[in-house]
């Protein structure tokens, strides 16, 4: 004869518990090193972004300072010819490109933050300090062929 122990046993199922043991704080050396890398990774595209958007924003600085400069064109030219032109002498009478590149960084200077309080919170400070006109073309060159046409 069984125990009527032994027969409730035999319909339950028996199950063992184990504990858990307590999770550690610790990092391993490879989760800290494959941190380290991702955000490496996501600072070092943040520079690259940052530098992207300063020569953006240094070529428009560029676009906006040489539209202003055809924007002195001479009228009197204009009406009489249709030919656009700047006063490269700046009413002299001989061409002063150290005028000329003291007006386009003027213009330059016009379009960019330089006070404090407009460049708190704007990661784009750019300054002009100098420009450089590689190349010119005048009116008069070649006897003004290109105008003859």
């Amino acid at each position: 004869m069984k125990r009527k122990d032994a027969a409730c046993a035999d319909r339950f199922i028996s199950l063992k518990v184990r504990s858990v043991p307590a999770v550690s704080g610790t990092m391993t050396v490879f989760l800290g090193m494959t941190v380290l890398l991702v955000l490496s990774l996501f600072f070092s595209l943040l520079e690259v972004v940052h530098y992207v958007s300063i020569k953006k924003e240094t070529g428009m600085l560029i676009d906006i300072g040489m539209e202003s400069m055809m924007a002195d064109y001479c009228r009197p030219m204009w009406d009489e010819y249709g030919v656009l032109g700047i006063d490269g002498g700046y009413g002299g009478s001989a061409l002063n490109l150290s005028k000329t590149k003291e007006r386009l960084l003027g213009y330059i200077g016009d379009n960019v933050m330089l006070s404090e309080e407009a460049t708190s919170g704007h990661h784009l400070f750019v300054a002009a300090d100098d420009c450089e006109i590689p190349t010119y073309g005048l009116l008069t060159d070649q006897d003004g062929a290109p105008f003859m046409q």
